[in-house]
């Protein structure tokens, strides 16, 4: 396998290649508003793939579902952010920086 280094980089510069190379609204107000979106502030760079946690919370009227936890990638090329694996795969955070963890190593 090509071995590959991973580095920590801040969210904003996963946000900065989504909103000006891909001219992404995923970080905007709106979208993390509807969404009750929230996003760790760092990410995994490999390669040029950033890997970060968000969680989502869906509310409809006065019910709320729990908080669940996704795993996004952004190509740091083409600032495009998809979802790795399935969208709120995880009940906590701590089990989604795992999953990350174990892309990482997998990598290296």
């Amino acid at each position: 396998m090509d071995k590959r280094a991973s580095f920590t980089i801040s969210i904003d510069q996963v946000r900065r290649a989504h909103e000006e190379i891909a001219s992404g609204y995923w970080f905007s107000t709106k979208a993390m508003r509807f969404f009750d979106s929230r996003y760790a502030q760092t990410a995994t760079l490999i390669g040029t793939k950033a890997y970060f946690v968000s969680s989502d919370q869906f509310h409809d009227g006065g019910h709320s579902e729990p908080r669940k936890y996704s795993v996004r990638v952004c190509d740091m090329a083409t600032g495009d952010i998809k979802t790795v694996g399935e969208f709120q795969a995880y009940g906590t955070g701590p089990q989604a920086r795992a999953a990350i963890n174990k892309i990482v190593k997998e990598a290296s």
